[in-house]
């Protein structure tokens, strides 16, 4: 047990040096030696639990978890459906990313590469896939899986071709447009959509948030 232990620890060192670096050095420019050095463990350790690139696909997941949790801690209480969750979630997810310029550069080559990990996949389906049914329509399975898949090449190809309007004066209507994606797909009224974000609004100013807690997950 002490053994599994200490190896559970070992790899959430790595994985926290690993963002560190990735941070402030760039993926690119951060080999697993610099890794290895910094978490003061064998280059063969690091290679033994991560392959580079799922690296940062497990810093990305850890940083979904954290908005997450965060969500709840925060605000949770006061959520009335899965629309308003998944619209603070993306403020949150997007207005970290794109707000800070270090953290842009990794999450392009997250996305652009598809490093993003199968659990990380899961969650997210999982998410939109609770948004729909809680709106009550009516789809058909198959359906519905190809909508999850529509939607997430969508959002994918949404983000990469708009990041660049971010930082003009809207900088909430691009993340309430993709986090509603699957919700517009699916038929629901723009009535119901715009009444949720304007309760999200006031939901915002409660949380506390930054891209910090990308390196401190």
């Amino acid at each position: 047990m002490g053994h599994y232990k200490k190896g559970i620890e070992t790899k959430n060192k790595i994985l926290s040096v690993a963002k560190k670096l990735f941070y402030e050095k760039g993926f690119k420019e951060t080999t697993i030696a610099d890794i290895a050095n910094t978490a003061d463990v064998p280059v063969g350790l690091v290679n033994y639990y991560y392959k580079k690139n799922d690296l940062l696909g497990d810093a990305f997941h850890q940083f979904i978890l954290k908005i997450y949790t965060e969500i709840e801690t925060q605000v949770g209480n006061h959520i009335e459906n899965q629309i308003q969750r998944q619209l603070i979630f993306y403020r949150l997810y997007y207005g970290s990313i794109f707000n800070n310029e270090n953290l842009l550069k990794l999450y392009r080559l997250y996305i652009t590469k598809d490093y993003i990990l199968e659990e990380t996949q899961e969650i997210l389906q999982n998410n939109i896939y609770e948004n729909i049914m809680e709106l009550s329509l009516d789809i058909d399975h198959a359906v519905l899986q190809r909508l999850l898949v529509v939607e997430y090449g969508t959002r994918k190809q949404l983000v990469n071709d708009t990041s660049s309007l971010w930082d003009q004066q809207a900088p909430y209507q691009m993340s309430d447009f993709v986090s509603t994606l699957s919700a517009r797909l699916t038929g629901a009224s723009l009535a119901v959509i715009e009444k949720n974000i304007h309760k999200i609004d006031s939901l915002m100013k409660r949380i506390r948030f930054t891209a910090d807690d990308f390196i401190n997950t």
